[in-house]
């Protein structure tokens, strides 16, 4: 059916919070540009149940036809001879009783570029872990014997979300979101590049940049532009991304071809694009309290309210998290507040308080250990919960600053959880003894 389009709801929340945990400016190589494709609005359609099917869905593995490409010049290469980078510390503490992940090892990794606030993060085949680092202007390897290499994107943006491609490719979002003057009294700098997609090839460090198609959200402000955030691999060999300023769903494919789906309403701020087990892509519509839809295949679009268990919004605050995948299969969000959200495809919503002690819930993930795991904003620290709700307490960053400012996103493989700390230009691995990729149920390499 038809769509109607809104023009008066709120801006996106999301755009805001991304202000605030990710800040600094970029810097690095001329912007590639390739040709792009127009869209059609998907149609709604009423969506199918949440099917329980085998993970992962099979990827097809595409032939890439690569577009011109550009090497990027790299920051500084840290490189250790075998462990962790010098300055790596690990600590442990006694688990309880038949629980292996309750005294986690805990081991930091500082990173190496001066000014550093890694971000997001992802997993990588081969235990390398991807970071976006706006305060660099970059997007960073932490190889598994702990040294790190940089790739400085363009035109005064800053990398946001990242995500291991079908081919072990490296893709993520960039857009300018600060663009802070060096002085004072200086002139403002130049305006930003537009919003693109980025890919680094694994085989060769070149770094592509694909440019999305103009938009009209806010020609006067290049700052609030598109602003694409999530990024995932699809079942189709694509990735799939989410535009949070536009209301629109991005496609990219292999040669760089973009596509564009728009929802129902421009200030819905979809973010956390995943792929579910029914293999099409799940997002969360933030601000407009919905779980959006897209099949793969035809391209048809569901957006189904979130049904509140009370009058008011289902959040208790206006900054709603990204959408993530559960240990459970099921569709999970916090809200910056004290609560996790379990949401069905149908919009049924289950409220878990988590307070005391945790106040400020964003960053989730599915961990090795099939429960919950997050990172608290406020306290900080970080939890665990079980899909019932069980939450404890496991691990406090020594040193922490103020609230808001200790954690970035995290990420799972099969055998650890990693989470960025932005604040102290480092990156914390935390692995439960007696669970590693053999032992895990399935492989849970993901991004927040």
């Amino acid at each position: 059916m038809t769509v109607a389009r809104g023009s008066n709801r709120r801006r996106a929340a999301l755009g805001l919070a991304a202000l605030v945990l990710l800040g600094g400016c970029a810097r690095g190589v001329p912007a590639q540009r390739v040709a792009s494709e127009g869209s059609d609005l998907g149609a709604v359609t009423d969506g199918p149940p949440f099917a329980e099917t085998p993970w992962p869905p099979a990827v097809p593995q595409p032939a890439i036809n690569e577009p011109t490409t550009t090497s990027a010049p790299q920051l500084p290469t840290t490189t250790s001879s075998s462990g962790p980078a010098p300055g790596a510390t690990t600590s442990t503490s006694q688990p309880k009783a038949a629980d292996p992940c309750a005294g986690p090892t805990v081991t930091d990794f500082p990173l190496s570029a001066a000014g550093g606030r890694p971000s997001e993060l992802a997993v990588a085949a081969d235990g390398a872990v991807w970071f976006t680092d706006p305060g660099t202007g970059a997007v960073g390897r932490l190889a598994p014997d702990g040294s790190t290499r940089m790739f400085p994107v363009s035109a005064g943006r800053q990398a946001a979300s990242i995500a291991v491609g079908p081919t072990g490719d490296i893709w993520f979002t960039m857009y300018a979101f600060s663009s802070p003057r060096s002085a004072p009294d200086a002139p403002p700098p130049p305006p930003p590049g537009p919003p693109a997609i980025g890919r680094i090839s694994v085989a060769d460090g070149t770094v592509a940049e694909f440019p999305l198609p103009p938009s009209s959200v806010n020609p006067a402000d290049p700052f609030f532009e598109s602003m694409p955030r999530g990024i995932v691999a699809g079942p189709d060999g694509a990735m799939w991304f989410t535009e949070t300023n536009a209301g629109r769903i991005g496609r990219i494919t292999a040669d760089g071809t973009i596509t564009e789906y728009p929802l129902s309403d421009r200030h819905v701020s979809p973010d956390g694009i995943i792929l579910g087990a029914d293999g099409a892509l799940w997002f969360h519509e933030t601000s407009a309290g919905r779980i959006g839809r897209i099949d793969p295949a035809t391209k048809a679009i569901t957006e189904t309210p979130i049904q509140r268990p009370n009058a008011g919004s289902a959040m208790e605050w206006g900054g709603a998290g990204p959408l993530v995948r559960g240990p459970d299969e099921g569709l999970w969000f916090g809200d910056w507040t004290r609560a996790v959200f379990r949401v069905t495809a149908d919009g049924r919503l289950t409220r878990f308080s988590v307070a005391p002690p945790a106040d400020g819930i964003r960053s989730i993930v599915a961990g090795p250990d099939g429960q919950l795991w997050f990172a608290d904003q406020r306290t900080p620290a970080l939890f665990r919960m079980t899909t019932a709700g069980v939450v404890s307490r496991l691990w406090t960053p020594p040193g922490a600053p103020k609230a808001w400012e200790s954690f970035g996103g995290m990420a799972a493989d099969g055998g650890s959880v990693w989470v960025a700390q932005p604040w102290a230009n480092k990156i914390t691995r935390l692995t439960c003894p007696g669970i590693d990729a053999a032992s895990s149920a399935r492989d849970v390499r993901a991004n927040v």
